[in-house]
């Protein structure tokens, strides 16, 4: 509790305590910054001290604009929003990429899919045909030859 100056003193020096308060605690924060005090009286503290000078009309609140000061202090649920946001936004430049290479890759779009065919047979057909495209001579059957020689 403040004795000297009394509160009442205090607040006589500006419009509401909520001044007094923020008044008192940036001529603290400037004296513990090194600032020099502004009366001859011994304080405890600080913020004893500051009062003092604002007791003695040494320091005074000047009226105006002071928007640019004041911040909302950002939330728990704020920083989770924004993660949230930044995570979005990455995904989407990272699909973006994935589709660009995808464009500019020259893979053919598959002329026919399984689902299209509505009977056993067109898909047995298919993949027969599929068979039918790889070449003999591609693939290499020696290595099975080789093992119907040797003895277990």
């Amino acid at each position: 509790m403040l004795i000297d100056p009394p509160n009442e003193k205090m607040l006589e020096k500006a419009s509401c305590s909520y001044e007094i308060a923020v008044l008192v605690a940036q001529r603290a924060r400037a004296l513990v910054d090194g600032a020099q005090p502004l009366v001859d009286k011994k304080a405890a503290n600080f913020v004893s001290l500051a009062c003092q000078e604002i007791a003695a009309d040494k320091v005074v609140s000047v009226p105006g604009d002071h928007k640019d000061e004041m911040f909302v202090p950002i939330t728990r649920e704020k920083r989770e929003r924004d993660a949230a946001a930044k995570r979005k936004k990455e995904e989407e430049a990272q699909q973006a990429q994935l589709d660009k290479l995808f464009a500019e890759e020259s893979v053919p779009d598959p002329v026919e899919t399984v689902d299209d065919y509505d009977d056993n047979e067109a898909v047995e057909s298919a993949i027969n045909s599929l068979f039918e495209e790889i070449a003999e001579e591609d693939i290499d059957t020696s290595a099975d030859n080789d093992f119907d020689d040797e003895e277990v």
